[in-house]
């Protein structure tokens, strides 16, 4: 018997139709990787213009003289660092998410890739069993 050969003959389409899904999932995921390192640095680029933007406000705009300019400058600040936080939370959350849904999605690949040893070659008393209830 040739290797990959089997008794049955359908061996040969089973293996390759494993190979297909396996590799399907993969370009998927390669897809997905991609997709996240393009997010990231849409991500990054806006907060190195947001940067850019916010320094050059700063140095355009006059100091503020008395105390209750200087109030209303830290004020401004805080909203504006409040927005930054909040903003910078949802994307850590979705972030997470996307990393929660690709670890469950890779831990059942796995599952359905890795075949439990108990499963491979069912005993024969299960066999038995099986055939006598039809």
């Amino acid at each position: 018997m040739k290797l990959g050969e089997r008794a049955g003959g359908g061996g040969h389409n089973s293996i390759s139709t494993v190979l297909l899904i396996v590799s399907f999932i993969l370009v998927v995921l390669v897809a997905l990787n991609m997709l996240l390192f393009y997010k990231l640095y849409a991500l990054e680029k806006a907060a190195h213009t947001l940067e850019r933007w916010h320094s050059y406000s700063v140095t355009d705009s006059p100091l503020p003289q008395t105390a209750g300019e200087w109030a209303q400058v830290l004020h401004l600040q805080r909203q504006f660092h409040q927005a930054q936080l909040s903003k910078w939370q949802q994307i850590l959350q979705s972030s997470v998410s996307l990393l929660d849904q690709m670890k469950h999605s890779l831990e059942k690949l796995h599952r359905n890739i890795v075949v439990p040893e108990g499963e491979q070659d069912p005993p024969a008393d299960t066999l038995t069993e099986s055939l006598s209830e039809t």
